[in-house]
């Protein structure tokens, strides 16, 4: 298969939650892959590295401070991108956060309404607004949910979060399934325990990062950088056929 099939060349993405870990990573794994980049987050501060690393890679990108709890904020967003860059093609909709603690001693119900509200009801803002512009384009698109293996498999202490993560699966499942006739594929990316800048201080302890090596099959934990290749192919027209599918990225975790 040729290479450009992967390519991302004359495409343009919107990256949410890019200015740090798996959204920066991906973010800038779009860019090398040819795509103009859109990023957004909450707060600004990180951003403008993510936009001079990304320009440093020969893209064109421009950073947007966002909301992705607000809905004006979610459509001001998408609204930029398309004034700045002409359309959307890629969405990669990279939300979500987590509370550790077992429901009955610990979470408490206001807990319970920030996950929610951001893993999954910030996720249905951003891919619907990106969805209605793709609609009326007329051009077809990409969108990637971010998920979890927790969306698949469950974990002491993370009840919510894996709540959530079930429910972003099956919500992608059923855009795949309405987006389908305007030639929108929908899919996620669910990966398992990845080390990034926010999480790298608990691998430095032997024993926390034992306890997870000793359950994935490829015998380490994930890098940043796994998660890129595995996001450019579900973009690219080498993916042209799938849609409603989870990709796993668990170095076989859930296959154990």
């Amino acid at each position: 298969m040729s290479g450009e099939r992967f390519s991302l060349q004359g495409r343009v993405a919107l990256v949410s939650g890019a200015s740090r870990g798996l959204g920066r990573a991906i973010a800038l794994g779009f860019a090398e892959a040819g795509a103009r980049v859109a990023v957004a987050a909450r707060s600004a501060a990180g951003l403008e590295e993510v936009v001079g690393a990304l320009r440093e890679r020969g893209g064109e990108a421009f950073a947007i401070t966002a909301d992705v709890t607000d809905p004006q904020s979610v459509q001001a967003t998408v609204d930029e991108t398309v004034t700045r860059f002409g359309r959307i093609d890629v969405l990669f909709n990279n939300v979500g956060m987590n509370i550790s603690g077992l429901v009955a001693e610990r979470v408490k119900p206001e807990q319970f309404d920030t996950i929610v509200g951001t893993n999954l009801r910030s996720l249905f803002l951003v891919g619907t607004a990106v969805a209605r512009t793709m609609i009326d384009a007329g051009r077809g698109g990409s969108i990637i949910n971010m998920s979890s293996v927790l969306g698949q498999v469950v974990m002491p202490a993370t009840s919510i979060y894996a709540a959530t993560k079930g429910a972003v699966n099956q919500l992608m499942r059923a855009w795949a399934l309405e987006w389908a006739p305007w030639g929108i594929r929908v899919n996620a990316l669910a990966p398992s325990y990845i080390v990034t800048s926010l999480n790298a201080h608990l691998f430095e302890d032997p024993a926390y990062r034992e306890n997870i090596e000793r359950r994935v099959p490829l015998g380490r934990v994930g890098r940043e950088e796994d998660t890129v290749g595995p996001a450019i192919f579900l973009a690219s027209d080498a993916a042209a056929y799938i849609t409603g599918h989870v990709l796993l990225v668990d170095g076989g975790w859930t296959i154990v």
